[in-house]
């Protein structure tokens, strides 16, 4: 496994990882938190996802490179100005993109 430093060209591949977390979680009945429908159809989360890939710190895990799981670093709270990156935070917000289907948890 490689770990590198993501970034917007990765908005693609976090959507897709959070498609396939979708299509999983509806096929086990679970579409309470994320419903049922895929995220990159949805504008307004494709523009989230966008957002984060462009505005936090991303760090994209590959295996034989293919992305097999995307974390997001925050400053912060999301808030609607963008952030400027930095490698260093007081209090930092976590939010973890679902590993790619076909690995992880998605796989069992």
């Amino acid at each position: 496994m490689e770990i590198r430093e993501g970034g917007l060209g990765d908005a693609p591949a976090m959507l897709a990882m959070l498609d396939g977390a979708v299509a999983w979680l509806a096929a086990n009945g679970r579409t309470g938190q994320w419903g049922s429908e895929p995220w990159s159809l949805d504008p307004r989360r494709v523009e989230r996802i966008t957002g984060i890939a462009r505005d936090d710190e991303i760090w994209v895990a590959e295996v034989s490179g293919r992305p097999a799981g995307v974390m997001a670093v925050a400053p912060g709270p999301r808030t609607t100005s963008p952030r400027p990156r930095s490698r260093s935070c007081t209090s930092p917000s976590w939010s973890p993109i679902a590993p790619s289907p076909g690995t992880g948890w998605a796989a069992r």
